[in-house]
């Protein structure tokens, strides 16, 4: 397994990738018929050009992916949103995530002293994401009810967590 930043020759693989987990219903808070190549290419370009996109690789194939980026407000400009992962399913529970999001973070310490916050949402009841948000040093900060509508009409909570980089420079 190999944790490398992305480039735009992976296009393919990380649409190959999205599709297959969006097929299971759960895991990214897309349906797979909003794959599109449009929305995994911006997600490239933009984290590519303003952000981070790291993928992980076994044998030649593209087996997860994590990327955010800024979104392009002046006074959002030390923060890194739209944060997205995801892990084809026959890679999940192999703490690929936390290698993935650890990379990120030390990232973003490292080399983007620009960078204050990171931050993302998980779907309430996601606990396995909560656990490893809050490992990573991720803090909860705030729920938007109701915010998730499934296919069946059931409604869900995301759990808003930010992260402070404590290299952070203004």
């Amino acid at each position: 397994m190999q944790i490398r930043e992305a480039r735009l020759t992976d296009f393919e693989g990380i649409f190959r990738l999205y599709k297959t987990v969006a097929a299971q219903g759960y895991g990214i808070a897309r349906f797979e018929d909003e794959i599109t190549e449009g929305y995994v290419r911006h997600n490239l370009e933009q984290g590519l050009s303003d952000g981070i996109v790291l993928v992980a690789e076994s044998e030649s194939q593209i087996v997860a992916e994590i990327h955010t980026y800024r979104i392009g407000i002046r006074i959002f400009e030390h923060v890194l949103s739209n944060l997205t992962i995801a892990i084809h399913p026959n890679f999940q529970g192999k703490g690929i995530g936390y290698q993935l999001f650890r990379q990120l973070l030390d990232k973003v310490e490292n080399d983007m002293p620009h960078i204050l916050r990171v931050e993302l949402h998980a779907r309430d009841g996601n606990e396995a994401a909560i656990r490893l948000y809050k490992k990573l040093g991720f803090e909860l900060e705030g729920y938007l009810k109701n915010r998730d509508k499934m296919p069946d009409g059931q409604f869900y909570h995301d759990i808003s967590f930010g992260w402070m980089n404590k290299n952070y420079r203004a």
